[in-house]
């Protein structure tokens, strides 16, 4: 188990890491993730299932017109169930 800043802090050197190597077209490239737990209730079990969601957002320059660009993606972990 690891805390929720050590998870994020490996989880954005991963993506740096991969696009670095794999989208020599990019410069400059940020990286910023927001994490949100959402809840959903299951009333004829009476049960809670939790997903962490991820909107991971990444910021970088174009070489070739030195213009910015931006992609978004969203993950969802999860669920975490109680009973």
């Amino acid at each position: 188990m690891v805390s929720r800043k050590e998870w994020e802090e490996e989880f954005t050197a991963y993506i740096l890491e991969a696009i670095q190597a794999h989208e020599k077209r990019l410069k400059e490239v940020t990286i910023h993730i927001d994490i949100q737990d959402n809840a959903r209730r299951d009333y004829a079990f009476q049960t809670t299932a939790i997903k962490k969601e991820r909107m991971i957002y990444v910021d970088a320059v174009l070489i070739s017109t030195n213009q910015p660009g931006k992609f978004q993606y969203t993950l969802y972990l999860g669920p975490l169930s109680t009973d």
